[in-house]
């Protein structure tokens, strides 16, 4: 059963509306055209960062939101043309990097609640920013594995090697800029069979050297696991 959350954060209309309600008319304190367009400025630049999507943070095992403290519940859903073997394919249809398709979805995605994406494989090397900032505006966060162009931990013969690491940071570097960027993923195979017994302490060195990386790089933290 999926769990529902509202947030208790201003929308960006009532933010708008709050500011403007509390605006000083500039004739009342005989204020000039020039100082008049400065609060201007600055209204404007408010108002860009109450728009801003929230980041969220960890606290034990949960999500929350950063500015207000409130629990964050994820309503997700896979979203991957080539599926969640996209990892280990050498060609990534990368759904993070093509505008117009994200924006044809979103409407589709908020009909079903959704605030978060679990993507499977990206192309580093690609410029995400108009989709992450239409997700952003449509509230919409993004989970997304590190693995790809058939880099990755495999289950039966598990190794953590220098490409493994290349690829890996790279989609942190890409993709740690962006305030909607929820977590990733460094290991997702099964240990569940005696072929698989070693996997775990290899995806444990690589959950361990990417926080390790972000540390050093100074980038947000981003939940890796």
């Amino acid at each position: 059963m999926l769990t529902l959350f509202t947030s208790c954060r201003l929308s960006e209309h009532d933010a708008r509306q709050s500011l403007l309600t509390k605006a000083v008319p500039m004739r009342s304190h005989g204020a000039t055209p020039a100082f008049g367009a400065f609060l201007l400025l600055l209204l404007q630049r408010a108002l860009l960062v109450v728009a801003d999507i929230d980041p969220i943070t960890i606290k034990g095992s949960h999500f929350f939101y950063q500015t207000n403290g409130s629990q964050f519940f994820v309503r997700g859903v896979a979203y991957q043309v080539q599926g969640r073997f996209a990892g280990t394919l050498a060609s990534i249809i990368d759904p993070l990097a093509d505008g117009p398709t994200c924006a044809r979805d979103i409407p589709y995605l908020q009909q079903l609640r959704t605030n978060t994406l679990r993507v499977y494989a990206i192309d580093p090397t690609k410029d995400h920013t108009v989709c992450m900032q239409q997700f952003a505006d449509a509230g919409i966060y993004v989970m997304l594995d590190l693995a790809g162009n058939e880099l990755f931990i495999n289950r039966t013969a598990p190794a953590w090697s220098t490409d493994l690491y290349a690829r890996y940071t790279s989609v942190i570097d890409n993709m740690q800029q962006y305030n909607n960027t929820l977590g990733f993923i460094a290991g997702d195979q099964l240990s569940n069979d005696a072929d698989s017994t070693t996997l775990a302490g290899f995806e444990r060195a690589a959950i361990r050297d990417m926080k390790l990386y972000m540390a050093q790089q100074g980038y947000r933290y981003v939940a890796t696991n």
